[in-house]
């Protein structure tokens, strides 16, 4: 029967250096902390969805390393657990590629969509992005956070990718941590030759880019790069992007 994965967003290295390895999970009560509202939501589905009692196993990850353990105690007043964590499943293994999007925020739940089919996709990290023709202005970033968390447990990666904004498009393009910009637009090379350590990718909004952002792009020495002739939509764009870099 294959055990439920959990994703706990604190390091179990130190704890797997005793001897036994008990874990209290204990969650620090915190508002607006996607994480600590995460671990609690785990505990209440171990104990409400799963309906878990002590000697039941899960297998945690951490960011780094996935571990199988055990529930030992399971508090029926509040979420609180302690669990012992047996051996290492899997290390994460270091990608020779690194990809980020930076993604313009979309209408709808298309957004949603984006950042669950990315994180399925092993992308590194999410930047959403304010541009010319963005509709929608706001967005949450602890549901955002949230839906990744659980898009990385069903999908079986260990670590979860950050979701972040940024202070502008310009600033994005002059940022020095990415060693690879492109950006996708129709016209430009086959985005399946792109290559780099570390690759921070651009998708427009629904509307497309605007002729001021065309123009920032090329003069700040970005590639463009497109998947072919068809005009996609901007989620498509996204996904499949995502897909030919990580893949």
């Amino acid at each position: 029967m294959r055990q439920h994965r959990f994703f706990i967003g604190q390091d179990l290295s130190p704890i797997l250096k005793a001897n036994p390895a008990v874990f209290d999970f204990d969650p620090v009560v915190g508002e607006g902390d996607a994480i600590i509202n995460h671990q609690k939501e785990v505990i209440r589905q171990w104990k409400k969805v799963f309906r878990y009692e002590a000697g039941a196993e899960v297998v945690l990850f951490d960011g780094k390393i996935e571990v199988e353990a055990k529930i030992v105690e399971l508090s029926k007043k509040d979420e609180k657990a302690k669990l012992v964590l047996g051996g290492v499943k899997s290390h994460i293994v270091k990608k020779l590629s690194k990809v980020y999007l930076a993604l313009s925020i979309l209408k709808g739940e298309h957004t949603d969509m984006v950042v669950e089919k990315a994180t399925e996709l092993g992308v590194s990290g999410i930047i959403l992005v304010l541009t010319d023709r963005v509709v929608k202005k706001g967005v949450n970033l602890e549901r955002l956070q949230k839906i990744a968390i659980e898009a990385s447990e069903q999908c079986g990666r260990i670590d979860v990718p950050e979701i972040t904004t940024s202070e502008s498009l310009e600033s994005l393009i002059d940022s020095s941590e990415y060693d690879k910009k492109v950006v996708m637009d129709m016209g430009g090379e086959k985005l399946h030759d792109v290559s780099g350590e570390k690759i921070l990718l651009f998708i427009g909004p629904e509307g497309g880019w605007s002729d001021d952002e065309r123009n920032m792009f090329k003069n700040k020495g970005v590639t463009v790069a497109s998947i072919g002739e068809n005009v996609l939509r901007a989620e498509t764009a996204a996904i499949v992007g995502v897909s030919v870099l990580c893949l």
